[in-house]
């Protein structure tokens, strides 16, 4: 029980090397898509997604080359330092599954597809983390590896779904839904503009900005002669 609690430690600070970056990459890709940039916020997730990869690898790495300084650090017990050293090899392909889990759970959740990340997480963790885990303890009498390998093959699940969430997203369809405006709460039936069609798109996409550029033409700068408009408006 004190080698899982000390693991657990270890765990929080694992999540919390790739939790920001993907933190940080959710508030930059709803903000393209709320500005009818899809393209540029498919290019961004994608960049994500290999960074997340490539940094939660070699975070495992340090933590293989480092595993035995780790457990001297952290105890002086014989016993807790043979049962941490046989867990370092599952936390380690944990963590990379984690650190790419994450980062997609952050992109799907820019998004807004709040609802599908509620259901993927409740899927994960009470019905097969959980499941195999008690399993692997009380069923086949494993040591406390197997818990560390039922965290992996969980992750690792959710990394599959979430990517093919993120890799197979209709961006474009995505952005088109971010341009709808929010109903307050008790506003009844009111009129939402329906953007479906790929001329209303445009349209938004005109009088909203450009794919690739940061520099939004005020409309009523064009049309009128007064001085009351500013022309352009800095995104």
């Amino acid at each position: 029980m004190s080698t899982w609690a000390l693991l657990g430690v270890i765990w929080k600070i694992l999540e919390a090397f790739t939790e920001g970056l993907g933190e940080a990459a959710s508030i930059r890709v709803a903000l393209l898509l709320s500005h009818c940039q899809p393209l540029l916020a498919k290019r961004l997730s994608k960049k994500i997604l290999y960074y997340s990869l490539i940094s939660s690898t070699l975070i495992t790495c340090f933590i293989y080359t480092t595993g035995s300084l780790i457990c001297v650090v952290l105890t002086t017990d014989s016993t807790m330092q043979n049962m941490f050293n046989n867990l370092i090899l599952f936390v380690g392909l944990a963590n990379i599954s984690m650190g790419f889990s994450q980062a997609s759970w952050s992109l799907v959740e820019a998004q807004g597809r709040v609802n599908q990340n509620f259901y993927i997480v409740i899927a994960r963790r009470w019905f097969l983390t959980i499941p195999l885990a008690l399993g692997f303890i009380f069923g086949n009498r494993w040591s406390l590896s197997s818990i560390g390998g039922a965290l992996c093959l969980g992750h690792a699940t959710a990394s599959c779904i979430y990517a093919n969430a993120v890799l197979r997203s209709d961006w474009e369809m995505i952005a088109r839904m971010m341009q709808e405006p929010q109903i307050p709460f008790g506003a009844g039936n009111a009129a939402v503009p329906d953007y479906t069609t790929s001329e209303d798109f445009d349209h938004v996409v005109a009088t909203k900005g450009l794919h690739n550029g940061q520099i939004v033409v005020d409309d009523d700068f064009l049309d009128s002669d007064s001085d009351d408009s500013d022309g352009f408006e800095i995104l």
